[in-house]
């Protein structure tokens, strides 16, 4: 632009100058028709410097131009007509400007061609190989059409086109590719192939529960090779394979591995939950139920099936591998639970053992009237006896002496003296106390707290002292006390020949109840050999005193007991426990209560008449 610029001012400056300089040319032409109309001849003007610099200088710009565009044209006339490959133009990225067209196809043949001739492709499939010639498997290009189409680029056009597009090839470089492509009936065939020898049905694993095992079929992985996956394998390896021979030239005859991974479709793994769910576990020890209070009714256990889980974890993971390519089976022995506490058990153990005893006696002595107090008290203890025989508690179960009383109508009863100090009449029930008190020294021999007791006013004068429970029928005292054993107890009791006797029967377990089962695995304790003794120790004794009442109206010198003396004593109960072990006898000793009996002053009634 700046050059037009300034050639446009120069015309203008000059323009005069060549206006001048084209009248003077066209004045000269006409000399001779001015000769001869007879003119007068002019002289002619010479022609100014400054123009004459500025014909030479447009003169040799001119030349200038004109040369340089001939050399141009030149140049370009040869480029558009060279036999080489433009530069710009590459083939799978590799430049292949400069070569002829003969050097262009020898250079395709060498590189993509050549390297497979006589070459051959093993396809590797899960480590099975087959190896096929690479012709077969691979559509060789046409080089002459991809050579043809590389040379002629640029080549097409109008002469400005093709200097344009030799231009833009300059500025940015088309490149073109080589690829090969599998053969359509060979990948059919080779699809064929590995589809009969190497898919592999998936297989889940299953287990069937029987009777007394379970049977595994173990599961496999499936391998799965489709088309599609085959194809897209075989579509990289042709494209790696060009890609590969553009770096390097690669001699023929060569091998060429293809590695085809199966697809592993995997099955659906068996979880111990839905085995465990599958089998009756849970085995139930036999129980017992009361039907009455003398009553009990053993329930049968129920025997399930044993698992052990951590052999069968083992199993599992071999199931669930996944790695058997044939059908596996497993056997996994289901046997029966172990039930210690069975009905059998039961039927041998329970109340087979005395866990504590007791007895008194109902001693004969006159009553006030000369009867026998005895047979009167007889009567109400058989009674009793009666009903507490057979008494069954469960564990935690509670007794209570005055609730089974009222079982007994009081209708049955009889008044009958109480075997104790003091006693001045007869009671309605009287000798329950005998039952009561063998019952509690019984309880107290079996390791039993006692909640709830009560002693005579006065000391007793039948069994230990001390261990005496007084129950008076038309009151309200009671003997309370709780099963704490795991088994139930049983309550014996009878009267023969004067003396009542009262046993608390439950379980003690032994080693040889539980042969077979080893020492850790049994359930319960295993008590030993032991005897309990009840004692006693009066600590005090407080000594009656004698009161003489005078009488007017008995004559006088007559003097009689009226009311009788008795001591009082204040007694502590000990419970001394002797446990046989290996290394000898272990005693220990102790305190359980301490009971205080009253003291009633001697009253002596002395006539003082006439």
């Amino acid at each position: 632009m700046n050059e037009k610029k300034r050639m446009k001012q120069l015309d203008d400056e000059d323009y005069d100058v060549v206006i001048a300089s084209d009248r003077n040319k066209k004045a000269a032409d006409e000399k001779p028709y001015r000769s001869r109309s007879k003119r007068t001849k002019q002289p002619a003007q010479p022609i100014p410097e400054k123009t004459k610099k500025l014909l030479i200088g447009l003169s040799i710009g001119c030349g200038a131009f004109l040369l340089l565009f001939i050399l141009a044209f030149v140049l370009l006339a040869g480029r558009l007509n060279g036999d080489k490959v433009y530069k710009g133009v590459t083939l799978n990225g590799q430049s292949v400007s400069g070569l002829t067209a003969v050097e262009l196809q020898e250079y395709i043949y060498t590189r993509y061609v050549r390297p497979l001739e006589n070459a051959q492709v093993v396809l590797e499939i899960d480590a099975q190989r087959k190896t096929y010639a690479a012709k077969d498997i691979l559509n060789m290009p046409d080089t002459t059409e991809v050579a043809r189409e590389i040379y002629y680029t640029g080549r097409t056009g109008s002469a400005l086109s093709r200097l344009f597009r030799i231009y833009e090839l300059a500025e940015e470089p088309e490149n073109f590719t080589i690829s090969y492509t599998v053969n359509s009936e060979k990948f059919e065939e080779i699809l064929a192939m590995t589809g009969s020898q190497q898919y592999i049905t998936k297989l889940d694993p299953s287990f069937k529960v029987e009777e007394d095992r379970i049977i595994f079929t173990y599961g496999r992985d499936g391998l799965e090779i489709n088309a599609e996956s085959l194809e897209e394998t075989f579509e990289t390896f042709a494209l790696e394979l060009s890609e590969n021979f553009a770096q390097q030239e690669v001699a023929p005859g060569g091998q060429f591995t293809v590695k085809v991974e199966p697809k592993k479709t995997l099955f659906r793994r068996i979880l111990k939950v839905h085995i465990l769910n599958a089998i009756v576990r849970g085995s139930t020890d036999a129980t017992f139920e009361k039907l009455s209070s003398k009553e009990l009714e053993i329930i049968p256990e129920i025997i399930n099936k044993y698992v052990d889980e951590a052999l069968l974890d083992e199993v599992l993971a071999r199931v669930n591998a996944g790695d058997s390519r044939e059908e596996t089976t497993e056997e996994f022995l289901l046997p029966d639970d172990l039930v210690i506490f069975t009905e059998e058990f039961y039927g041998h153990v329970l109340f087979r053992d005395t866990l504590g005893a007791s007895s008194n006696v109902n001693s004969y002595e006159m009553g006030m009237q000369g009867e026998d107090a005895s047979q009167a008290r007889a009567h109400n203890i058989r009674l009793v006896v009666d009903a507490l025989d057979g008494i069954i508690l469960l564990p935690g179960e509670r007794f209570s002496f005055r609730e089974m009383l009222g079982e007994i109508p009081t209708s049955d009863f009889v008044a009958a003296f109480e075997s104790y100090m003091g006693f001045d009449e007869p009671i309605l029930g009287g000798g329950v106390s005998h039952v009561s008190s063998a019952l509690y020294s019984a309880l107290c021999t079996a390791n039993v707290s006692v909640e709830e007791v009560q002693h005579y006013t006065y000391y007793p004068v039948f069994g230990t002292l001390g261990f005496d429970a007084y129950i008076n029928v038309s009151e309200q005292q009671d003997l309370v006390f709780t099963n704490p054993y795991a088994f139930p107890i049983r309550i014996d009791a009878a009267y023969s020949g004067r003396t009542v006797r009262v046993k608390v029967q439950g379980t003690i377990y032994r080693e040889w109840d539980f042969e077979g089962i080893e020492k850790e695995d049994i359930p319960v304790t295993i008590q030993p050999e032991s005897t309990v003794e009840l004692s006693n120790e009066i600590i005090s004794t407080v000594n009656y005193k004698s009161i003489t009442v005078k009488d007017p109206s008995l004559p006088a010198g007559a003097s009689s007991v009226t009311v009788t003396g008795i001591t009082g004593r204040t007694v502590e109960l000990y419970i001394t426990t002797t446990i046989t072990t290996e290394d000898g006898e272990v005693e220990t000793k102790h305190l359980i209560d301490q009971v205080t009996y009253q003291v009633r002053d001697e009253r002596i009634t002395v006539g003082t008449g006439t």
